[in-house]
């Protein structure tokens, strides 16, 4: 099998969300583009990452 670089498969246009960003607004996010996971970016770093299943941990607690 031949070796395969993630430029080959990697998503271009990323959606990201900021730290203040709501959760309804990120799982509205979720939901309209079919992703799991959107990342949480600071001065274009990224500092976390939010799940589909962080968002039911909340919904839960």
């Amino acid at each position: 099998m031949a070796a395969i670089r993630a430029a080959e498969i990697m998503t271009e246009k990323v959606i990201t969300v900021s730290k203040d960003t709501d959760i309804q607004t990120i799982a509205s996010l979720m939901v309209k583009h079919n992703i799991k996971r959107i990342p949480v970016t600071e001065d274009h770093k990224i500092v976390g990452i939010v799940s589909r299943a962080d968002i039911v941990k909340t919904l839960v607690l």
